[in-house]
């Protein structure tokens, strides 16, 4: 049986179906030559792969956020119970209500599944123009495993990022990086962390057996990802298993929402990367035995920004304190805060900053439309009549709290639109499946709150609705970053209403003045705000009905939760006694403390910039008389304005008074001191006393 010769070692378990493959082609005669077969052109590099490779390929577009067994407490799925709830309500509607009966066909047939039209895949059309260099993978002196899997993943060129990123990452030099969403950040620090892990000596020794195993010498977890949600490190570690699918690099996922056991498992078998969120990591090093860190050579903070926001910093510096001192350290964001350059100057040493597009700005292909609402109380049916008539399928639509989120989904459920929600209020297991479902197609509207905002690159999402209007300019850029990535079009709309106008232009010149994107004003018809405001008046019952029942489902399974709790402490008391209570560096107090601290010192830092930048914007010229409450509105304003006069006035008087009568005593104590050569003051008699005491001392000593 002829053998290839200098077989590499990333065959492993496929060794002997290559051979196979081999023999059969020399056996066919497809290259002879007079000394006997050899292995020519005539065998292709795709030949060199396994059946199991080729029967289960993965799409480059997609990604599987159900791979990880997650969490599931309650063992219900409130999605599918939010669905049966409205179908029972739109059958109410089609057997007889006042005013539906003309709709019942139309009710009916909203009720009834439709087919579902499979998403097209995503195939990468490889790197844009306004992206692209002239250089190649290659010549970042990366390993044949790690080009083999940029070229399976249809990566022609390094983005700017990536270029400037990964020779400087190799070098071992600390990183600060910012660049645009959708620029591939992610392949800057994952590819040259990989390529160090590859030629660090552990690794080097590795091989695999007969049956495909890794057989491994001497572990150490060497590089730690640390992000800010579950489902962008899910997707991180995702796309680190497609770099790292013909390295001998270990790795595992350490997340929230996921089973802690298996995770704790993993850890004490030291994996080489380790791609986490902080508080899960830290949970795990403060309390798993055998899970520790003290050979670890890389750390990687992604989405730098949101991780220090409110409670995350401390968690941060607490996993970099029980880390390898001296270790290589990257900061990677699309937009840059006060926080991180703070985290900069405490963790970095000496840092190399690159910016491989201009900070706090979108996509050059993006373009914005800004939707103007009648009111707060209309924004709803402004929403609903866009997402009807104008945007209809791969939108997400962007809210602010968790309970704006869930209303839409009842009222998009009402109105028959089919939709997937993500928010805090999910479990890991209902998050995960919302976004397998609006990734497969299932669903043409994903309401997400800004936990979906981070990092994640969803495919072929045409639209982004901001519901209502981001706390600052950071998260607008993140939000509007899940569309218009990697050079593809997209828009993003934001529904504003009167009163927030200012922050509109606000938004406008921090985030689209230094970058040529295309800026839109659209204004919808009343009839149709009011036809939508009408519809959804008609559901207020509905909803509030929906919204109590899941209350009493949500307590009833609460109830049987803490029975079977109840139940288990009974049942296995000693097994749970004997067990070392779990450890947390502080406590929820303090944590909501330093929350409220961070979220005060945000705004006084904020509002000095928001008032400076207000003056600076010049006045618009008012059309059309003013009314009588504008006129009372500045009247208000003049009296405000002579009240703070007045008061600093005084206060600048009171500080004069005050220095005069300083200066005064000064003087008088000044003069007594000359006239009688004695100290004025308590503490310069003390002085004086000290230092007779001193020249006292000092006599003694030399008359010895």
């Amino acid at each position: 049986m002829t053998c290839l010769v200098g077989e590499p070692d990333w065959l492993g378990k496929n060794r002997h179906s290559v051979r196979l493959k081999v023999c059969q082609s020399l056996a066919r005669g497809i290259c002879q030559d007079e000394t006997g077969p050899v292995l020519s052109s005539g065998l292709m590099f795709a030949d060199l792969v396994s059946d199991e490779e080729k029967e289960t390929p993965k799409k480059s577009g997609k990604w599987d956020f159900g791979q990880h067994e997650a969490e599931d407490k309650t063992g219900s799925s409130s999605r599918s119970a939010l669905q049966a709830k409205i179908r029972e309500k739109l059958e109410e509607f089609g057997t007889g209500k006042k005013g539906l009966k003309k709709k019942k066909g139309k009710i009916k047939e909203s009720v009834e599944e439709e087919p579902v039209e499979p998403v097209p895949d995503v195939e990468s059309q490889g790197t844009p123009e306004h992206l692209r260099t002239n250089v190649h993978f290659a010549d970042l002196r990366l390993s044949k495993p790690l080009l083999r899997a940029c070229s399976e993943l249809k990566f022609e060129c390094p983005t700017p990022v990536q270029r400037d990123v990964i020779p400087s990452a190799l070098a071992g030099s600390d990183i600060l990086a910012t660049a645009e969403t959708g620029s591939g950040k992610t392949a800057s620090f994952l590819l040259p962390t990989l390529e160090r892990l590859c030629q660090s000596s552990s690794v080097r020794a590795r091989r695999r057996d007969a049956a495909g195993r890794l057989i491994l010498g001497p572990v150490g977890t060497k590089a730690v990802v640390l992000i800010p949600t579950r489902e962008l490190a899910l997707q991180c570690h995702s796309m680190l298993e497609r770099l790292a699918k013909y390295t001998m690099v270990t790795h595992q996922l350490v997340a929230g929402g996921y089973i802690a056991h298996d995770q704790a498992a993993s850890l004490r078998h030291q994996p080489d990367l380790v791609v986490a969120t902080p508080g899960r990591l830290l949970d795990h090093l403060m309390n798993t035995q055998s899970v520790h860190m003290e050979v670890l050579e890389i750390v990687v903070f992604d989405e730098a920004d949101r991780l220090l926001e409110m409670g995350f910093r401390q968690e941060c510096l607490e996993v970099l304190k029980r880390c390898a001192k001296g270790c290589q350290t990257m900061l990677f964001s699309a937009t840059m805060n006060a926080s991180v350059e703070d985290l900069a100057a405490l963790a970095l040493v000496k840092p190399e900053r690159i910016h491989a597009s201009p900070v706090n700005a979108v996509a050059q292909t993006l373009e914005q439309e800004f939707v103007k609402a009648p009111s707060a109380e209309l924004r709803e049916a402004a929403l609903l009549s866009l997402a009807s008539r104008n945007y209809n399928s791969r939108v997400i639509i962007f809210c602010s709290t968790k309970e704006v989120t869930h209303r839409l989904a009842i009222i998009f459920g009402l109105c028959g639109l089919k939709f997937a929600e993500i928010h805090g209020n999910l479990s890991q297991v209902e998050r995960a499946a919302s976004l397998q479902q609006f990734q497969n197609g299932e669903a043409d509207f994903l309401l997400a709150t800004d936990i979906a905002s981070r990092g994640l690159d969803l495919p072929n999402i045409k639209t982004v609705i901001n519901f209502q209007l981001p706390v600052d300019v950071t998260r607008y850029i993140h939000r509007v970053g899940r569309t218009a990535r990697m050079g593809r079009a997209g828009q993003a709309v934001t529904i504003y209403c009167p009163e927030e106008y200012t922050k509109v232009k606000q938004l406008g010149r921090q985030c689209c003045n230094q970058v040529k994107s295309k800026v839109l004003r659209r204004s919808i018809a009343a009839e149709a705000i009011q036809h939508w405001a009408d519809r959804i008046a008609g559901f207020e019952q509905d909803i509030a009905s929906i919204i109590e029942e899941e209350k009493v489902d949500k307590e009833l399974e609460l109830a049987d939760l803490l029975t079977q709790k109840s139940e288990n402490m009974q049942k296995y008391k000693k097994e749970i006694e004997s067990r070392p209570a779990k450890e947390w560096f502080m406590s929820n107090r303090d944590k909501q403390k330093l929350q409220w601290e961070e979220k005060k010192n945000f705004e006084m830092k904020e509002a000095p910039e928001v008032e400076e930048e207000m003056q600076e914007m010049p006045k618009k010229k008012r059309k059309g008389p003013l009314t009588e409450e504008d006129l009372e509105q500045r009247r208000k304003e003049r009296t405000r304005q002579r009240v703070l006069g007045k008061k600093a006035a005084e206060k600048k008087r009171r500080m004069e008074e005050q220095a005069k009568a300083r200066a005064s005593a000064r003087r008088g104590r000044k003069a007594s001191r000359n006239e009688g050569g004695g100290a004025a003051t308590i503490g310069e008699q003390k002085f004086k006393e000290k230092m007779e005491r001193k020249k006292q001392k000092g006599k003694g000593k030399r008359r010895k």
